[in-house]
């Protein structure tokens, strides 16, 4: 991995172990947001629809719409390995292998691709203000 910003799995800024609660517990609406998520792909994509979710560690993006569009296809990129391994743990049990392919880094390492969506959910809270350029 290169330009790592942060470390994710040296300092986490939740528990890996049980991200599926505490990420419900935190944001409220999280389940909604997932199926807004896959009402809003449903309009857009085909049934060939290749998939990049940037920051796929919890695996959810990929569960929720992995078990809704069978022939959706996914690349899952996280910086974390133990968050990713929390994904590859969902993939396996939902019987999606076949159809998702993980990468432990970051976008820019992943070849040029035309994926037909992507997101990047809940993720920027997770980058330092520091590495964030923005100006107002």
């Amino acid at each position: 991995m290169t330009n790592k910003l942060f470390d994710f799995d040296a300092s986490p800024n939740m528990p890996v172990d049980n991200y599926d609660v505490v990420v419900r517990q935190s944001i409220p609406g999280y389940d909604a947001l997932m199926s807004m998520l896959a009402a809003l792909f449903r309009v857009y994509l085909t049934d060939d629809a290749h998939i990049l979710i940037v920051a796929a560690g919890g695996g959810n993006e990929i569960s929720t719409l992995g078990q809704a569009h069978p022939s959706w296809q996914f690349t899952g990129v996280d910086p974390s390995e133990k968050m990713l391994a929390v994904a590859q743990s969902k993939v396996v049990s939902l019987g999606l292998s076949d159809r998702v392919t993980l990468h432990n880094g970051f976008v820019q390492e992943l070849p040029i691709y035309p994926y037909n969506a992507a997101t990047s959910l809940l993720v920027m809270h997770f980058y330092p203000m520091t590495a964030r350029n923005w100006s107002i």
